[in-house]
């Protein structure tokens, strides 16, 4: 997580009433980043979508890992 992104979380994790990420990475993959998240907020997201640079190349697979953010986000 980047300095500014762990600041912000761990500033506002009190106003945070729910949590989704969208992770990009060059090669880390979003299930190592998401622990860090929730001890930083002391919440577990609703929804997750991790993407690597691979990710990028393949649309099928892109296209799949977004739908189901979103799904997850209307659940």
């Amino acid at each position: 997580i980047t300095p500014a992104i762990r600041t912000y979380l761990d500033m506002n994790r009190d106003k945070l009433k729910n949590t989704a990420y969208i992770i990009t990475s060059g090669s880390t993959p979003a299930e190592k980043i998401i622990p860090l998240c929730e001890e930083l907020t002391g919440k577990k997201p609703v929804a997750y979508a991790g993407f690597v640079a691979k990710d990028l190349r393949n649309e099928k697979l892109y296209r799949e890992k977004l739908a189901k953010f979103i799904e997850d986000l209307k659940k």
